[in-house]
């Protein structure tokens, strides 16, 4: 049963945190969620904590935070992190750790079969989208070998 936790110990099952991504690619488990979540999830200002799953090869938006650390952690798979402003990859495999400063624009290729947690330092919404199209990456996208 979907319950929203507020200030409470919580337990949020495997099956029903693997239900909800069997139907879509992002579930958050914490922070101050203004969107309906599928699956239970702790509520706070202070944080947010989500899982992402790519089931196939694909990009997330070019983007940066003003205010927000943003760390992932791969749990499965492998994902290509391009900083743009310096045009610097870096390649993070399953068991690694990557973390991104506010105001560092950034952008994700993922390999299909990954899943990351993530952990924002606030949560707030507070991400500025780059269109993809504007910053001549389809090369950079294309090449899956990495």
């Amino acid at each position: 049963m979907k319950k929203i936790y507020d200030g409470e110990v919580a337990v949020i099952p495997a099956d029903e945190i693997n239900g909800a991504l069997k139907i879509t690619d992002r579930q958050y488990v914490q922070g101050n969620l203004q969107k309906e979540q599928d699956i239970s999830f702790i509520k706070t200002s202070e944080n947010e904590i989500g899982i992402s799953d790519y089931k196939e090869y694909t990009h997330d938006d070019p983007h940066y935070h003003d205010e927000i650390t943003e760390t992932n952690y791969v749990v499965s798979g492998k994902v290509c992190m391009k900083i743009l402003d310096t045009d610097t990859d870096y390649v993070i495999e399953a068991g690694g750790v990557f973390s991104i400063p506010p105001k560092i624009k950034h952008v994700l290729k993922i390999k299909a079969g990954t899943r990351i947690v993530f952990f924002k330092s606030k949560s707030i919404n507070d991400k500025h989208s780059i269109d993809f199209d504007s910053l001549g990456l389809d090369d950079w996208f294309r090449d899956e070998d990495f």
